[in-house]
Protein backbone atom coordinates (compact mmCIF):
# COMPACT_ATOMS: atom_id res chain seq x y z
CA UNK A 1 0.00 0.00 0.00
CA UNK A 2 0.88 3.53 -0.20
CA UNK A 3 -0.78 6.82 1.42
CA UNK A 4 0.36 8.56 -1.69
CA UNK A 5 -1.88 7.30 -3.97
CA UNK A 6 -5.10 6.63 -1.61
CA UNK A 7 -4.36 8.85 1.41
CA UNK A 8 -3.71 7.61 5.04
CA UNK A 9 -6.10 4.71 5.56
CA UNK A 10 -7.87 4.38 9.12
CA UNK A 11 -7.18 0.84 10.41
CA UNK A 12 -9.12 -1.06 13.16
CA UNK A 13 -6.36 -1.64 15.85
CA UNK A 14 -3.03 -0.70 16.47
CA UNK A 15 -0.96 -3.73 14.78
CA UNK A 16 -2.83 -3.00 11.78
CA UNK A 17 -1.50 -0.50 8.61
CA UNK A 18 -2.76 1.03 5.83
CA UNK A 19 0.70 -0.72 4.25
CA UNK A 20 -1.64 -3.50 3.70
CA UNK A 21 -4.36 -1.90 1.97
CA UNK A 22 -4.54 -3.20 -1.60
CA UNK A 23 -3.92 -0.83 -4.22
CA UNK A 24 -6.81 -2.62 -6.73
CA UNK A 25 -9.00 -0.98 -4.32
CA UNK A 26 -7.73 2.36 -4.64
CA UNK A 27 -8.59 3.67 -8.57
CA UNK A 28 -6.51 3.52 -11.39
CA UNK A 29 -4.02 5.74 -10.09
CA UNK A 30 -2.89 3.76 -7.27
CA UNK A 31 -3.01 0.55 -9.48
CA UNK A 32 -0.52 2.03 -11.91
CA UNK A 33 1.84 3.41 -9.40
CA UNK A 34 2.48 -0.35 -7.82
CA UNK A 35 2.50 -1.06 -11.99
CA UNK A 36 5.68 0.98 -11.65
CA UNK A 37 6.98 0.07 -8.54
CA UNK A 38 7.07 -3.64 -9.41
CA UNK A 39 8.79 -3.02 -12.86
CA UNK A 40 11.63 -1.04 -11.57
CA UNK A 41 11.80 -3.48 -8.66
CA UNK A 42 12.41 -6.31 -11.01
CA UNK A 43 14.71 -4.18 -13.38
CA UNK A 44 17.00 -3.73 -9.93
CA UNK A 45 16.80 -7.25 -9.26
CA UNK A 46 17.20 -8.81 -12.48
CA UNK A 47 19.44 -11.85 -12.39
CA UNK A 48 19.75 -11.81 -8.17
CA UNK A 49 16.49 -12.47 -7.51
CA UNK A 50 14.42 -15.85 -8.34
CA UNK A 51 11.56 -15.79 -6.24
CA UNK A 52 8.89 -13.03 -5.65
CA UNK A 53 6.59 -13.48 -2.95
CA UNK A 54 3.47 -11.53 -3.65
CA UNK A 55 1.96 -10.55 -0.35
CA UNK A 56 3.31 -11.70 2.88
CA UNK A 57 0.10 -13.64 4.68
CA UNK A 58 -2.72 -12.45 2.58
CA UNK A 59 -5.61 -14.32 4.56
CA UNK A 60 -4.69 -11.88 7.17
CA UNK A 61 -3.20 -8.94 5.46
CA UNK A 62 -5.16 -8.34 2.29
CA UNK A 63 -6.65 -5.25 3.34
CA UNK A 64 -9.75 -2.99 1.74
CA UNK A 65 -10.14 0.22 3.39
CA UNK A 66 -8.34 -1.16 6.57
CA UNK A 67 -10.72 -3.89 7.12
CA UNK A 68 -9.85 -7.38 5.70
CA UNK A 69 -11.26 -7.40 2.41
CA UNK A 70 -12.86 -11.44 3.27
CA UNK A 71 -14.88 -9.49 6.10
CA UNK A 72 -16.39 -7.12 4.23
CA UNK A 73 -16.98 -8.30 0.57
CA UNK A 74 -16.30 -11.99 1.33
CA UNK A 75 -13.26 -14.51 0.59
CA UNK A 76 -14.59 -16.25 -2.68
CA UNK A 77 -14.46 -11.83 -4.08
CA UNK A 78 -11.61 -10.65 -2.63
CA UNK A 79 -9.29 -14.25 -3.87
CA UNK A 80 -10.95 -13.06 -7.21
CA UNK A 81 -9.01 -9.40 -6.67
CA UNK A 82 -5.85 -10.97 -5.31
CA UNK A 83 -5.87 -13.62 -8.04
CA UNK A 84 -6.06 -10.83 -11.00
CA UNK A 85 -3.65 -8.73 -8.73
CA UNK A 86 -0.93 -11.46 -8.86
CA UNK A 87 -1.60 -12.37 -12.47
CA UNK A 88 -0.70 -8.83 -13.43
CA UNK A 89 2.08 -8.10 -11.39
CA UNK A 90 3.86 -11.66 -11.72
CA UNK A 91 3.36 -10.26 -15.72
CA UNK A 92 4.89 -7.71 -15.35
CA UNK A 93 8.04 -8.95 -13.40
CA UNK A 94 8.40 -12.08 -15.94
CA UNK A 95 8.32 -9.48 -18.88
CA UNK A 96 11.29 -7.44 -17.07
CA UNK A 97 13.10 -11.02 -16.11
CA UNK A 98 11.03 -14.37 -17.80
CA UNK A 99 13.45 -16.44 -15.42
CA UNK A 100 11.74 -15.14 -12.24
CA UNK A 101 8.90 -17.17 -10.28
CA UNK A 102 6.38 -16.13 -8.43
CA UNK A 103 4.66 -16.84 -4.91
CA UNK A 104 2.24 -16.19 -2.04
CA UNK A 105 1.74 -17.25 1.36
CA UNK A 106 -0.65 -17.82 4.10
CA UNK A 107 -0.92 -17.43 7.64
CA UNK A 108 -3.48 -20.36 8.25
CA UNK A 109 -2.72 -23.67 7.15
CA UNK A 110 -6.30 -24.80 6.80
CA UNK A 111 -8.12 -21.46 5.16
CA UNK A 112 -10.90 -20.77 3.15
CA UNK A 113 -8.80 -18.60 1.08
CA UNK A 114 -7.44 -22.10 -0.28
CA UNK A 115 -10.41 -22.65 -1.95
CA UNK A 116 -11.43 -18.79 -3.11
CA UNK A 117 -7.94 -19.11 -4.48
CA UNK A 118 -8.13 -22.46 -6.35
CA UNK A 119 -11.76 -21.44 -7.84
CA UNK A 120 -10.53 -18.30 -8.74
CA UNK A 121 -7.74 -20.10 -11.22
CA UNK A 122 -4.84 -18.94 -9.57
CA UNK A 123 -3.00 -22.25 -9.61
CA UNK A 124 -2.83 -22.32 -13.31
CA UNK A 125 -0.69 -19.14 -12.55
CA UNK A 126 1.28 -19.93 -9.34
CA UNK A 127 4.90 -21.11 -9.25
CA UNK A 128 5.28 -21.96 -5.81
CA UNK A 129 2.67 -22.02 -3.08
CA UNK A 130 4.36 -22.29 0.89
CA UNK A 131 2.67 -21.86 4.28
CA UNK A 132 3.84 -20.00 7.63
CA UNK A 133 1.10 -21.85 10.35
CA UNK A 134 2.61 -21.37 13.75
CA UNK A 135 0.76 -24.19 16.19
CA UNK A 136 2.02 -25.24 19.14
CA UNK A 137 2.73 -28.51 17.57
CA UNK A 138 4.33 -28.36 14.08
CA UNK A 139 2.38 -31.66 13.10
CA UNK A 140 -0.75 -30.06 14.12
CA UNK A 141 -2.97 -30.16 10.73
CA UNK A 142 -0.17 -30.28 8.58
CA UNK A 143 -0.64 -33.75 6.93
CA UNK A 144 -4.52 -33.17 6.70
CA UNK A 145 -3.50 -29.13 4.92
CA UNK A 146 -1.24 -30.27 2.91
CA UNK A 147 -3.55 -33.09 1.25
CA UNK A 148 -6.33 -30.25 0.97
CA UNK A 149 -3.86 -28.11 -0.79
CA UNK A 150 -2.66 -30.71 -3.48
CA UNK A 151 -6.47 -31.31 -4.09
CA UNK A 152 -7.39 -28.31 -5.12
CA UNK A 153 -4.30 -26.48 -6.05
CA UNK A 154 -4.01 -29.44 -9.28
CA UNK A 155 -4.18 -27.38 -12.12
CA UNK A 156 -6.25 -28.34 -15.60
CA UNK A 157 -3.04 -30.79 -17.17
CA UNK A 158 -2.82 -32.67 -13.74
CA UNK A 159 0.04 -30.84 -12.29
CA UNK A 160 0.68 -28.64 -9.06
CA UNK A 161 2.67 -25.90 -8.07
CA UNK A 162 5.59 -26.40 -5.92
CA UNK A 163 5.05 -26.49 -2.23
CA UNK A 164 7.32 -25.06 -0.12
CA UNK A 165 7.71 -24.38 3.67
CA UNK A 166 7.76 -20.61 4.19
CA UNK A 167 8.77 -19.17 7.68
CA UNK A 168 10.00 -21.33 10.50
CA UNK A 169 10.30 -19.28 13.40
CA UNK A 170 9.78 -19.16 17.02
CA UNK A 171 9.82 -16.57 19.44
CA UNK A 172 11.59 -17.15 22.91
CA UNK A 173 10.62 -16.24 26.09
CA UNK A 174 7.37 -15.60 28.45
CA UNK A 175 6.26 -12.67 26.87
CA UNK A 176 4.83 -13.87 23.54
CA UNK A 177 1.62 -15.84 23.25
CA UNK A 178 2.16 -19.31 23.27
CA UNK A 179 0.92 -20.41 19.84
CA UNK A 180 4.13 -18.94 18.51
CA UNK A 181 6.34 -18.84 21.52
CA UNK A 182 8.51 -21.21 23.53
CA UNK A 183 10.54 -20.05 27.02
CA UNK A 184 13.69 -21.08 26.23
CA UNK A 185 15.83 -20.87 23.10
CA UNK A 186 16.77 -24.90 23.77
CA UNK A 187 12.76 -25.21 22.88
CA UNK A 188 12.72 -23.11 20.24
CA UNK A 189 15.29 -24.71 18.28
CA UNK A 190 13.43 -28.08 19.14
CA UNK A 191 10.69 -26.66 17.31
CA UNK A 192 12.30 -25.63 14.61
CA UNK A 193 13.66 -29.13 13.59
CA UNK A 194 11.06 -30.52 14.04
CA UNK A 195 9.55 -28.31 12.06
CA UNK A 196 12.12 -28.93 9.62
CA UNK A 197 12.07 -32.91 9.58
CA UNK A 198 8.32 -33.14 9.27
CA UNK A 199 8.02 -30.51 6.41
CA UNK A 200 10.74 -32.88 4.40
CA UNK A 201 8.81 -35.99 5.56
CA UNK A 202 5.62 -34.81 3.95
CA UNK A 203 7.45 -33.91 0.61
Amino acid sequence: GNELYYGKVEVQNKLSSSFWDAPCYHGPEAVEGWNNFIRALARHFKGRVELYEIWNELDARWYKDGLNAHKTIGVAQAARDFTAFYRRTMEIIKEVDPKARGTISLGSLLSGWDVGLAQAGLPEVLDVWTYHGYLRAPEEDVRMSLEQVRTLFRRADGSLPEIAMGECGRGAGPALTARVSTRTEYGQAKFVARRLFFDRAMG
